[in-house]
């Protein structure tokens, strides 16, 4: 048989009731005749309370979390090593980077392989005696000129960033960070071409990559892999770098945010944006964050099997509830009557599972470590 599931946003208080026997509005704290017996999502269901015939047999809690884009810094020492030493000398300097595409189909990204992403090239020519703010400039104005010339819409977004230095100085860097929340840096790399003394046309030849580092976790700012480090171009090597001269941290899609929503269970269709659209109340609000709860529930069906005679019936249904953190804990006050209490080691079992931080949800690791 097909597995049941339907998934329900709730977007204020008046959707979440709680009713005694009677029908009539109760609180979790009420006993006897006003105690209540069922905890009521208006224009979804009732959950029974208490009632043999209908047993939830998990709960489990995903907490929401905004997006955090993909950044990539490139510290001074990375700008100032693309500058000749010679005097008149002058550098052909390119940027390199990969975006891969998780979590979308733009065709931008479009490729044969099955993750999609695009290589991006942006050269500059750094000159002699060119300071790190200048080589920041360079920099910045041939990304944006490509951007713009060559791409129907921007990939990235990039800034010179200074900030106060040792003896009234400043230091600079340079920021690129994702446009999107589906954009992954896998490369970022400078790679250097010296002029040929040979010949004073602009050619250049020698080329050379200058560090690079990968995978810096974005909620702990810990480095999640051997630094990569790349002396030229036939020779590769693994080191630890105590100050790498380009840090890339990995962005994370948000989980419970209006994006999140709108693109895989509200699609953005016209009907769904338009005004006065049907079902407006179960359509994400911009702006707010979501806690996902799922509930399975198993209820006694009656003698309905067709194996035996009298063989009784059971149905499992699953249940998700998008609700916002503002309302979490009313929300949650009426699950704990249904014998959720909000925790791993009181709650129902192995079915209970909540994300022990709220900036993500709990990964193989953790997950793990909570006997899951």
């Amino acid at each position: 048989m097909f597995n049941f599931t339907t998934n329900v946003i709730i977007n204020s208080a008046d959707q979440i009731a709680l009713l005694d026997a009677a029908g009539n509005a109760t609180t979790a704290s009420q006993t006897g005749a006003a105690a209540p017996k069922l905890f009521r999502i208006k224009r979804y269901r009732d959950f029974k309370i208490g009632d043999p015939t209908e047993v939830v047999k998990g709960a489990y809690k995903a907490v929401g979390y905004n997006k955090v884009l993909s950044k990539a810094i490139i510290n001074e020492a990375a700008l100032t090593a693309l500058v000749p030493a010679t005097n008149g000398a002058k550098n052909l300097a390119r940027l390199n980077l990969y975006v891969k595409i998780q979590g979308s189909n733009n065709p931008m990204f479009a490729n044969p392989f099955v993750q999609k992403g695009k290589p991006f090239g942006f050269e500059f020519v750094v000159k002699y005696g060119d300071t790190a703010s200048d080589v920041a400039d360079k920099l910045i104005a041939s990304l944006k000129k490509v951007q713009s010339m060559l791409l129907n819409d921007d990939i990235v977004t990039i800034a010179k960033v200074t900030t106060p230095g040792a003896n009234s100085t400043t230091v600079t860097s340079v920021e690129i960070t994702a446009v999107n929340e589906f954009e992954k840096f896998t490369n970022v790399d400078l790679e250097l071409y010296v002029e040929d003394p040979t010949f004073k046309d602009g050619t250049f030849e020698n080329s050379s990559y200058v560090e690079k580092v990968t995978n810096i976790d974005p909620r702990t700012g810990a480095v999640s892999g051997t630094v990569s480090y790349f002396s030229d171009r036939n020779v590769k090597g693994s080191s630890t770098i105590a100050t790498p001269k380009i840090v890339v941290a990995q962005g994370i899609e948000g989980f419970g945010t209006f994006e999140h929503l709108r693109k895989d269970y509200r699609l953005p269709t016209a009907e769904n944006g338009r005004w006065l659209r049907i079902d407006e109340d179960n359509y994400p609000i911009k702006g707010t964050i979501y806690n996902q709860y799922t509930i399975k529930v198993e209820t006694d069906r009656g003698v309905v099997g067709q194996s035996v005679i009298g063989e009784p019936g059971t149905s499992i249904t699953t249940h998700i509830f998008w609700v916002p953190q503002s309302l979490a804990s009313t929300f949650e006050a009426g699950l704990g009557l249904l014998g959720w209490t909000g925790n791993v080691a009181a709650g129902l079992g192995t079915n209970t599972y909540v994300a022990p931080s709220t900036d993500h949800i709990a990964d193989d690791t953790e997950l793990a470590a909570a006997g899951k």
